[in-house]
């Protein structure tokens, strides 16, 4: 019993020391565990990041919001007294309004390097409505009430509006992976087509048209294009562009009746840091 209580401070104390090594190396192990965790997970975030931008043979495709460039002006034939319109079409650019709502078309590239990539964007829009005769009322001879109503001619109206756009794109490389910034150059090619008809006869025989109405607008420009593409994962990003100088000439041929003179109008126009756009694509 007394040798007990000599020597029980030492034994605390060795057991206390056992203890506390023992402590020690769990906390060191744990350390070296975190530490090795968390440099994998670095490894594996790197590898990651440098897939996320699209490389060489890649693809992309998204769609683009803002102010579309189909052309929408000098679209009338005739006037209200029926001679051929002067009114010229003109570039889609306003200086003064801009909707990033509206979805204006689809744009897909195609990378041939890490750093360039071509482009092709655009859509089309076609609608048609056939003619069809009007339909004389039936009156009655006596009362002069009408027994069956007159039905209004149908005009047939066929319509094609094409806007589409190639180009090629540099992709500047950033610190943040995430981040790619871009200048480029594009060719813009507009097209639009109107036939009326129509086949309203009058009440003292004349016609209202002899023959289609045709209308033909073919629009070309050349675009400097800047922008920023941010990737939000691996595979999807949110994009946006402005031009900062763009050139577009239009030729408008207003045909008022088949083997009739044209009026032929042209227009010029000159823009810079015009036409913002936002975009949403994935790569492919």
């Amino acid at each position: 019993m007394g040798l007990y209580k000599t020597y029980s401070p030492y034994l605390k104390n060795t057991k206390l020391l056992k203890i506390y090594t023992m402590k020690k190396n769990i906390f060191l192990a744990m350390l070296i565990l975190i530490h090795l965790s968390i440099g994998a997970q670095e490894n594996s975030n790197t590898d990651k990041q440098s897939t996320i931008k699209p490389t060489k043979n890649d693809f992309t495709v998204g769609v683009n919001f803002g102010r579309g460039s189909f052309i929408s002006s000098g679209m009338s034939i005739l006037d209200y007294d029926r001679n051929v319109s002067g009114e010229a079409s003109t570039s889609t650019i306003d200086v003064n309004h801009n909707n990033l709502t509206n979805m204006i078309g689809a744009e897909g590239r195609y990378f041939l390097t890490n750093n360039i990539a071509l482009t092709l964007s655009g859509g089309l829009k076609f609608s048609s409505t056939p003619a069809s005769v009007s339909i004389p009322a039936v009156i009655d001879n006596v009362s002069n009430a009408t027994i069956l109503p007159a039905y209004n001619s149908v005009v047939s109206d066929k319509r094609l509006d094409v806007s589409y756009s190639l180009g090629a794109l540099y992709f500047f490389n950033t610190k943040n992976e995430r981040l790619m910034p871009y200048l480029g150059v594009s060719a813009a090619f507009q097209h639009a087509t109107r036939t009326l008809f129509d086949p309203t006869v009058l009440s003292d025989g004349s016609v209202r048209d002899l023959g289609n109405r045709n209308l033909e607008i073919f629009g070309i420009g050349a675009q400097a294009v800047a922008g920023v593409d941010y990737y939000l994962t691996n595979s999807m990003y949110l994009g946006f562009s402005i031009k900062p100088l763009t050139f577009t000439s239009v030729n408008n041929s207003k045909y008022p009746a088949p083997g009739m003179y044209a009026r032929k109008i042209n227009n010029y126009t000159i823009a810079s840091f015009v036409q913002p756009m936002l975009s949403f694509g994935f790569k492919l």
